[in-house]
């Protein structure tokens, strides 16, 4: 017999995965469990067109009008247009600064059936701030960020931003013709430059950088090809712009860069008898898939929520390494009767540490 479960968006968790771990851990992860293929180059990002349908329902600009109307008024030269969104409990708000000249651009959203949503902001020389209410941010190496209520649970995430091409471009959002979502994730580390790439950016295009302001706000930035980072920000995630390095991108030239951003990471978990004993079949949302540790955080919330006696240390393991090593998997099976070999064994035993 197999009981399945269906997990409702937004559920509460009660573990966080250890981004330190994780981190160190990675390298070694895509070695055992997916021989072949290649770990992220840190020094790639995505220029591939990203292609986004109309705006979905539910968010608004900060005057209170459509995301998706395309005369929204502009906030003039010195004020932000911003977009909020409801993430569990909280409110994630995505607004970007104006220029040094003209106005700024309001975001652009695009839902998906399974309530994610990619935002796209238009940036040009002026960083754009991602900030919540009603709970706060963790930012993780890979440049993506949890979004946790105010007790600290995982509700939402936010995938590593990638630059989509120049604002107004055929084929990149907001630009005619332009109709369908993407859920791909790569972009940035802390305070470097961006994770895994879907094709080879085209010349010139520039890199993006997450920054941890503090636990409440974090600044999305331009950094120019030429640009040299010092390495990763400080423990408490200094902003873009520090001392010893070089922007080079053109204030007057604008990009379309877009934010994956999830608030459910699990279609459904069900129970079943699989290799010789009982196996929790759990199947992540594409978004989940494809938004790294971020991604992570949020499916094993929502798992331990819909599930709780999942909540062990042999089946957190497994999961990991599914999401790491093998992420494209119809279902990451997890069994609970495996022994707790700690994640290293995990993913050196493909995710079947016996």
């Amino acid at each position: 017999m197999t009981r399945s479960r269906r997990v409702a968006g937004g559920l509460p968790g009660t573990t966080v995965l250890g981004a330190l771990a994780v981190a160190v851990l990675v390298p070694a992860a895509l070695a055992a469990c997916t021989p072949g293929t290649p770990a992220p180059d840190p020094d790639v990002v995505t220029s591939a067109p990203v292609q986004v349908p109309s705006p979905g329902p539910g968010a608004t600009t900060e005057d209170g009008g459509a995301a998706d109307d395309p005369d929204g008024d502009r906030h003039g030269d010195t004020e932000p247009a911003s977009v909020r969104v409801p993430v569990g409990t909280a409110t994630v708000e995505l607004a970007v600064l104006p220029p040094t000249s003209g106005g700024a651009t309001p975001p652009r959203v695009t839902a998906d059936a399974e309530g994610a949503s990619d935002v796209t902001l238009t940036l040009a020389g002026a960083p754009a701030v991602v900030s919540v209410e009603g709970g706060s941010l963790v930012r993780h190496p890979d440049g993506t960020l949890t979004v946790l209520d105010d007790g600290g649970t995982p509700v939402g995430g936010l995938g590593a931003p990638r630059v989509a091409g120049r604002h107004g471009a055929p084929g990149t959002p907001g630009a005619d013709g332009a109709d369908g979502a993407s859920g791909a994730a790569s972009g940035t580390a802390d305070g470097a430059d961006a994770g895994p790439a879907a094709s080879t950016p085209a010349p010139g295009t520039p890199r993006v950088r997450v920054a941890l302001v503090d636990a409440h706000r974090a600044e999305v930035t331009l950094v120019g090809t030429a640009g040299t980072t010092s390495g990763a920000d400080d423990a408490a995630g200094a902003p873009a712009g520090d001392a010893d390095e070089t922007v080079t991108t053109d204030a007057a030239a604008a990009w379309d860069v877009v934010v994956p951003l999830g608030t459910r990471a699990v279609r459904s978990t069900g129970w079943g008898e699989r290799e010789g004993g009982r196996s929790l079949a759990v199947d992540p949302t594409a978004w989940a898939r494809a938004a790294g540790q971020a991604g992570r955080e949020l499916v094993w919330a929502q798992v331990v929520a819909a599930e709780p006696e999942a909540d062990t240390p042999t089946m957190h393991d497994q999961l990991v390494c599914h999401a790491v090593g093998a992420p494209d998997k119809a279902t990451w099976n997890l069994e609970p009767w495996r022994p707790d070999v700690g994640l290293l064994a995990t993913m050196s035993a493909r995710c079947n540490p016996a």
